[in-house]
């Protein structure tokens, strides 16, 4: 659902970008692009915690908590935006990249114990569970790109967006 709204938004912007024109010298840069690509990516995930309950039964509350983790690899990247110039050199840019692989994390030790009031596990116990892991998929990312035309062929931008 997110990527066919961030779709839309790209495809209304370009649309909107088509009506128009410009009486100044055009850019190479100017218009549509595409792009792929990849590298590494370190991902960060904090220290877990939450609340769980085996439904239906009764007083099974238990308090999770798991390691922080650290896992990458290498990303396939897939983007699209458009440049529009603003003057001579300069030129902003709107764009949109998918994430297209998903990254794992290494097996997660989780430990439970109960909650207030739960008789799930026994008194003074925990439970450890081994084998819990986390993945990041289907990611996205919208920005903006103001770009500085050095020459026909030489094109220097910035690339901001959220975190």
């Amino acid at each position: 659902m997110k990527w066919r709204n961030s779709y839309a938004v790209v495809a209304g912007c370009a649309a909107v970008s088509l009506t128009s024109f410009n009486a100044q010298a055009q850019s190479a840069f100017t218009g549509f692009y595409g792009q792929v690509s990849t590298g590494y990516e370190s991902n960060q995930l904090g220290s877990q915690s939450d609340a769980g309950r085996v439904t239906p039964y009764a007083k099974t509350d238990t308090n999770n908590t798991g390691p922080s983790q650290t896992f990458g690899g290498a990303p396939l990247v897939l983007g699209a935006g458009y440049y529009w110039q603003a003057n001579d050199k300069w030129l902003i840019g709107l764009g949109a990249d998918y994430s297209a692989l998903s990254q794992t994390s290494s097996s997660i030790p989780l430990t439970a114990s109960n909650a207030p009031g739960s008789t799930f596990i026994a008194p003074g116990e925990t439970l450890t569970i081994n084998g819990a892991s986390m993945q990041l998929s289907n990611r996205f990312n919208l920005f903006i790109t103001p770009g500085y035309a050095i020459d026909k062929d030489k094109l220097v931008y910035v690339k901001a967006g959220p975190l």
